[in-house]
């Protein structure tokens, strides 16, 4: 599991399904579909979601734009700035994105933790499945999970009854 922080703008776009690829300067080896959990920093200091990750492509900055343009959620003189000085960069390709009912802001965090000084990281990092935020995630997410499978099965009906007329 990894903990991924990402600007609030950003987040959303993830979770609503139309910012497909998470851009970084840099990212490790992360295997395809692990899960990362969206940490909205900025205003929101809060976990509101996850998704899957997909394939990573690491290229240089043209082949990078060419890749992405349509699915990054940002212009290109964004993406020019965020990448200054760099000669490649990174798209995480994100899959199946959820978001949660309710937002985990920090402060609950910290209390679950019991750790007063608990903070998010800067980019990201890899938490294991034991670890105390690892189970108060899986309790928000399964919730989140439970209500998209009730919306498509009702769908699922919808369309089966609509297919009988």
């Amino acid at each position: 599991m990894m903990l991924m922080s990402i600007k609030p703008k950003y987040a959303y776009q993830i979770l609503k399904g139309t910012k497909k690829y998470e851009l970084r300067r840099r990212l490790t080896f992360v295997p395809y579909g692990t899960r990362v959990i969206v940490y909205a920093s900025g205003y929101v200091k809060a976990i509101i979601g996850e998704f899957r990750a997909g394939r990573k492509y690491t290229m240089s900055l043209d082949l990078l734009w060419d890749l992405v343009k349509d699915h990054a959620g940002i212009t290109k003189t964004e993406f020019d700035q965020y990448f200054k000085g760099c000669n490649s960069g990174v798209a995480l390709e994100v899959l199946n994105p959820i978001m949660y009912k309710e937002p985990i802001f920090l402060e609950k965090i910290r209390e679950a933790l019991e750790d007063p000084k608990w903070c998010p990281p800067v980019s990201y990092c890899f938490i294991p499945e034991n670890h105390p935020l690892a189970r108060l995630v899986d309790k928000y997410a399964m919730e989140a999970r439970r209500e998209m499978s009730s919306k498509h099965l009702l769908k699922s009906r919808n369309i089966v009854r609509d297919s009988r007329r």
